[in-house]
């Protein structure tokens, strides 16, 4: 009787080698990737069975009607202040208070570009140098690697805000990488919280990527403030 292993090895090469005769249909179906997710449609109290993208017909009043769903690129992020647009491949990450949870980061990183919302305290963005918090805070972060640049400007609809770009050089053996950091504080009155919104991102490797979450910022950040919350 063979050993085990030569009966894998037997396996394999007739499973493997059965498929050199497989109908080139066969071949033209994805058995790798995982299933779309079917989606159901209700039209008038019709129900309808579909796919992502994929058309459907429904009958309205008799008449056969085309129905496609297709996903947006784009997607939203809701705080309970604020809101803005970015792009729906961004990977979407929440921190939150230690030994808690309460939400207090939320990143959004592209390939290149990350945005990321902080929420804290008055106190506890002016504990690390309460004239200039912003510094004082990423320095807390990042150590004594973090250099302050120049002032940055970000636009968020109407409203032009003022910031400050800092770097972050990484020396990473042969080559040395850089991290850009713009930061700003939304205005507004949010109550006893602050809003930090930071942009990052390593030497402008893709900046159509970077235009683009710019432009989402600008035509769609949206604040609410504590005083139209009470409304």
């Amino acid at each position: 009787m063979p050993c085990s292993h030569s009966v894998q090895a037997l396996f394999v090469f007739v499973v493997l080698g059965s498929t050199w005769h497989l109908s080139p249909a066969y071949a033209q179906l994805d058995e790798i990737g995982e299933p779309p997710l079917g989606i159901n449609i209700a039209v008038d109290g019709q129900q309808i069975a579909t796919q992502l993208g994929k058309p459907a017909i429904a009958t309205i009043n008799g008449k056969q009607v085309r129905i496609k769903v297709t996903a947006s690129d784009e997607r939203v992020l809701k705080l309970q202040h604020l809101s803005f647009r970015y792009p729906a491949y961004f990977k979407h990450k929440v921190r939150f208070r230690s030994g808690s949870k309460v939400p207090i980061f939320w990143e959004l990183k592209g390939r290149d570009i990350e945005v990321t919302v902080f929420r804290a305290s008055s106190q506890e963005l002016e504990g690390h140098d309460a004239k200039r918090p912003l510094t004082g805070w990423l320095t807390s972060v990042f150590g004594e690697k973090l250099v302050e640049e120049d002032a940055a400007v970000l636009e968020l609809g109407q409203v032009k805000l003022g910031g400050i770009h800092y770097r972050v050089p990484f020396d990473l053996g042969n080559t040395t990488e850089e991290l850009h950091i713009e930061a700003y504080e939304v205005p507004g009155d949010f109550g006893n919280v602050r809003y930090i919104l930071l942009l990052t991102d390593w030497d402008g490797k893709n900046p159509k990527e970077e235009l683009r979450m710019r432009n989402l910022l600008r035509k769609s950040f949206n604040i609410v403030e504590e005083a139209t919350n009470a409304e």
